[in-house]
């Protein structure tokens, strides 16, 4: 799969993206995680646009150590 003139593996790419929830908006993921968070008491989550579908997920990581693994991720070689 390529993406930005990078490579991203099945499995990474299966990781930051196929098996999470799409929004359309940073609005809509954050107003979602709020509302997980308020009902089941849900651990803190971060929204981040996905350069995968470019679509926004949710990650459990904060901002700074989510940007980290994704530019960990995207950086790989396979």
């Amino acid at each position: 799969m390529r993406k930005i003139g990078r490579t991203i593996t099945a499995m990474t790419a299966q990781r930051m993206c196929i098996d999470k929830k799409r929004f359309d908006s940073k609005n809509e993921a954050r107003d979602f995680a709020i509302r997980g968070q308020k009902l089941y008491g849900n651990a803190s989550t971060t929204p981040y646009k996905c350069p995968v579908c470019f679509k926004w997920h949710l990650s459990s990581l904060n901002h700074t150590e989510g940007n980290k693994a994704r530019r960990r991720a995207l950086s790989h070689k396979p």
